[in-house]
């Protein structure tokens, strides 16, 4: 009985982790926060991946009030039950959003998610917090846009670009872009969408 149960509540979970994808492939926010109370109630191992999708919804519902600040603390729970690169990824994404007062928390979640390997879409972040400091550092976040281009991504190029031209080495910038007109395609078929995937 306790067998069935369990398998009851498994398969109740990839339904709904089915819908939640689609729902997010389809930016139905509304739909996907629905799922994740659904997911929720399950409970259990499902939490920290109800608690994502919960953040991911709130993050992206403009019109929904502090849905930012909410979204944060779905992060911070989430990552704090299954510490992951997703999970402090969307924690330091969303902190960087809300501005200076997170900043500090956004640092922290970036380099937990480099104590467990890193990705080239850390590096991201990385640039991304050190050119919204309120006095923005973009020689440091030019080095992690650097770093996340090599590894294949556009997002890293476009930012190792703006970090060059808000530094006035335009020159530096136009020769940058020349040589990412070169790598682009290339880079596409080698590494195929993940050269697409951002912060």
């Amino acid at each position: 009985m306790k067998d069935q149960s369990a398998s009851h509540c498994a398969s109740l979970a990839r339904e709904i982790e089915e819908k939640a994808a689609i729902a997010f492939n389809l930016d139905d926010y509304v739909q996907l926060l629905s799922l994740s109370r659904q997911l929720m109630a399950i409970g259990g191992e499902e939490k920290p991946l109800a608690l994502w999708y919960e953040g991911l919804a709130l993050e992206n519902m403009r019109d929904y009030p502090g849905s930012l600040e909410l979204a944060r603390s779905s992060y911070e729970e989430a990552s704090t039950l299954a510490p992951s690169l997703p999970t402090f990824q969307a924690l330091a994404r969303v902190c960087i959003k809300l501005g200076p007062a997170r900043m500090h928390e956004a640092r922290l979640a970036l380099e937990s998610a480099q104590m467990l390997g890193g990705s080239p879409e850390i590096d991201l972040g990385l640039g991304e917090m050190y050119r919204s400091l309120p006095k923005p550092d973009y020689v440091t976040a030019g080095r992690h846009f650097v770093k996340a281009a090599l590894k294949g991504r556009e997002a890293g190029f476009h930012g190792w670009i703006d970090s060059l031209k808000c530094r006035e080495r335009h020159l530096q910038a136009a020769l940058v872009s020349i040589f990412f007109v070169l790598v682009r395609y290339p880079m596409r078929l080698f590494l195929g969408d993940r050269t697409r995937y951002i912060f």
